[in-house]
């Protein structure tokens, strides 16, 4: 799924940093997701992957052929 460049804004930013979130485990929730779970609003994307014993979740939008992390977080 990651043939489009990936963006990320400043709170998804923020959020690697805090919780110590590389950007390619993220990348790689885009690329193979355990789970594509429903969205909880328009045009928002919510997928995880399980690594270890917790979830990984990424918070995304497609926009023109390029994907916007909004932010990840672990469950």
């Amino acid at each position: 799924m990651v043939s489009s460049e990936i963006y990320y804004d400043r709170h998804a930013i923020r959020k690697l940093e805090q919780k110590h979130i590389s950007k390619e485990l993220v990348e790689s929730v885009l690329l193979k997701p355990d789970t594509k779970l429903p969205s909880t609003s328009k045009g928002t994307n919510r997928w995880r992957k399980k690594f270890g014993n917790k979830w990984l979740y990424v918070i995304f939008k497609r926009r023109n052929n390029k994907i916007l992390v909004v932010t990840e977080f672990w469950r």
